[in-house]
């Protein structure tokens, strides 16, 4: 994903170095997977219906109250790749987007809520979910999902089968 700022072109990418950074691999597995929503509830809570809705609304709240320092720090990880020489730290980072902002208002990419969304379609571009192992994660959460589903759905039918076939004989 290309930025313009003050006349000067970035790129942020989501490859290696920011693979290699451990606060922005775990946001992305913090926040992309869900798991925020589960943090501080005891599996006693997940299967009462009512604890848990009140619990995901509550960590619903807290988890869109990070969005705008999650977007900051991913910012910071995609210009790691190509702008590490120039983009030295989170403050760097912050610098910079706050400038983004204030010259392209009517980018969506200017509100943190859009800048974080720009930054998961450029991770999924760049193949980073599948090179920090979220991506395999999340199929097989889906695929377990779905099983659950669709044994549900399953209507239950009599077992008459399990009834002992009798031989006759002549």
């Amino acid at each position: 994903m290309n930025i313009k700022v003050n006349g000067q072109e970035y790129n942020l990418e989501y490859t290696f170095e920011a693979a290699l950074d451990k606060k922005c691999v775990d946001i992305c597995w913090y926040y992309f997977s869900g798991a925020y929503m589960m943090k501080g509830q005891s599996l006693e809570g997940v299967e009462n219906e009512t604890v848990s809705r009140v619990v995901t609304i509550d960590k619903m709240i807290d988890g869109v109250s990070d969005v705008p320092k999650m977007a900051l720090y991913l910012f910071y990880a995609g210009l790691l790749e190509n702008h590490s020489d120039v983009i030295k730290s989170e403050e760097d980072a912050k610098i910079l987007f706050k400038a983004f902002r204030k010259e392209n208002r009517e980018d969506e990419r200017a509100t943190f809520a859009g800048m974080l969304n720009a930054i998961r379609i450029q991770m999924e571009n760049d193949g980073f979910f599948k090179d920090i192992g979220l991506q395999k994660f999340m199929d097989n959460m889906t695929e377990q999902t779905e099983k659950t589903e669709q044994t549900e759905e399953m209507p239950k039918t009599q077992q008459d089968y399990k009834k002992k076939a009798s031989r006759s004989t002549n």
